[in-house]
């Protein structure tokens, strides 16, 4: 008997009285499950680093050394142990398609250098993803020296948070940690605070914010380019359809009462501004139900937007609770319905091109006139005006001016009217005041008010006046409530507008 028939028979031997441990099949099951969840997480950044460390483990054993990859620890860059790789961010540009360059070393193996950056991912194909806060990719390339978002657009979370706040309308969210989502994406939980204040746990509603990295001049930068709700689904549109009105919502929901709300907008509007609203009923109670919504919107101003989908909560001063946000894009050939019955085109087209580092754009409402003379009501009849005005640290204090100086030729043009005016010689002496205080704005106009904008309190004209204010205020997620003076008094203003004495208002009045 040879020497390789006694290495058979030892090894038959053995194995008969071998008895496998009863969690074998599962430990590996799971070994398998971890290491195929790292292989996401690390693609992106050790894509052209796994080819060269296989190349350097055969040539350490081939020469009579040995690895330290083992079953259960993957290749990771120089410096990086295994935890940091296993919770680090996906890869925010293309991996590299080459192998990092290696050096001798003794024993003629070869040992890997440090892997080079990887190239810029290369631009998205179809439309531009990004939904906010940048829409295209100029927006990304000139953000830079004092333009486009004040908040810190390189942090995950942080966009995340402002989107929730300025773009939903969520009030006071809890913003959780940037978790990898692979393709230079990653997801952010926001989840809603209960009557206490206090973070609403598991059972409560989650929107999972998906942000996508984009490269820009200064480096990476951070988009939102969609958002989802357990408790609203939407199957139709997909993200990137062309849509024209009245656009078909369906999918599933649940909300209070069943109350479902959808949104168009348009890239460039915030919350409290869109193109057209329908509200629907869909199922109760947590439990999923059919949602099928037609909403007729306005012909937008520019090419692409985005769906909000949110339901109601039966509760004040919360803000959206959740919401289902879809990248959409125009059909030019039928973007939205032209001046009809019950309808009119109003819209003003914004500014060209991006504001410069001493400007910045802000947004006031104003009022259609042939939305009042149809009679389509308040909500209907106001309409936003984006303004590009001097950079200023007080944007409300700014938007207000803007809506004190009333409109121009181009507004006149499009049927759209103010209850004060630029050329007015007794605009000079209008001036307001802003301060805010724990969501609380006072917002303090010089007495002049009354002379420069004395349409605004004929009984007619008191609820276009204040339909325009309270949404040229609230727009922003940062302003709870307001209470207006006129020449340092409450009274006085409710006074000239013959409603009354002192009162705050809140979004409930809109």
């Amino acid at each position: 008997m040879s020497a390789d028939d006694d290495l058979r028979h030892a090894l038959r031997a053995e194995a008969e009285h071998y008895d496998p441990a009863d969690d074998g099949w599962a430990g590996i099951s799971a070994g398998v499950r971890v290491a195929q969840r790292r292989r996401r997480i690390q693609a992106g950044v050790l894509g052209g680093l796994a080819m060269s460390g296989l190349a350097l483990a055969i040539g350490l054993t081939a020469g009579g050394g040995s690895t330290d990859v083992d079953a259960g620890r993957e290749l990771v860059p120089a410096g990086t142990t295994q935890e940091e790789a296993e919770v680090a961010p996906p890869a925010t540009e293309a991996p590299a398609t080459t192998p990092p360059a290696t050096a001798p070393v003794a024993g003629g193996a070869p040992a890997t250098t440090a892997p080079q950056p990887p190239a810029p991912a290369p631009a998205p194909a179809g439309p531009f993803p990004g939904i906010w806060p940048f829409s295209t990719q100029e927006a990304v390339d000139g953000h830079g020296d004092g333009n486009g978002p004040t908040f810190d657009v390189t942090d995950a979370a942080v966009t995340a948070e402002a989107f929730a706040r300025d773009y939903i309308g969520m009030l006071d969210p809890v913003v959780g940690d940037a978790e990898p989502a692979g393709d230079g994406e990653v997801t952010v939980d926001l989840r809603q605070r209960g009557e206490d204040g206090r973070p609403l746990g598991a059972a409560g509603p989650v929107t999972v914010v998906t942000l996508r990295s984009f490269a820009s001049p200064d480096g990476p930068v951070w988009s939102a380019v969609g958002a989802r709700s357990a408790n609203v689904v939407v199957d139709e549109p997909a993200a990137g359809a062309q849509i024209a009105s009245p656009l078909t919502v369906r999918g599933r929901a649940t909300g209070y009462e069943g109350t479902v709300a959808a949104e168009v907008r348009e890239d460039g509007m915030a919350a409290g501004q869109h193109l057209g609203q329908e509200v629907g009923i869909a199922g109760t109670g947590g439990e999923l139900g059919p949602l099928a919504l037609a909403v007729p919107f306005d012909r937008p101003a520019g090419g692409a937007g985005a769906l909000l989908v949110t339901t109601d909560t039966g509760r004040d001063g919360v803000g959206v609770w959740e919401a289902t946000v879809v990248k959409v894009v125009f059909d030019e050939a039928a973007a939205g319905p032209g001046p009809g019955p019950g309808r009119t085109d109003c819209r003003v087209s914004p500014p060209a091109g991006e504001p410069t580092a001493a400007q910045m754009d802000v947004t006031a409402f104003f009022v259609c006139d042939a939305a009042v003379q149809a009679g389509d009501g308040v909500d209907a009849a106001l309409v936003p005006v984006v303004r590009r005005v001097p950079r200023d640290a007080g944007v409300l204090r700014a938007t207000l001016r803007a809506f004190l100086a009333g409109t121009s030729a181009e507004d006149d043009e499009r049927g759209v009217s103010a209850f004060t005016s630029s050329s007015s010689s007794d605009q000079s002496g209008t001036e307001v005041r802003v301060s805010i205080t724990d969501g609380t704005a006072v917002v303090d106009f010089d007495a002049s008010l009354t002379v420069t904008a004395d349409a605004a309190s004929t009984s007619a004209g008191s609820e276009l006046f204040q339909g325009a204010l309270n949404r040229t205020v609230l727009q922003f997620a940062t302003v709870e409530r307001v209470e207006y003076r006129l020449g340092g008094s409450c009274d006085a203003f409710w006074e000239w507008q013959q409603a009354g004495g002192c009162r705050p208002v809140t979004r409930d009045d809109l």
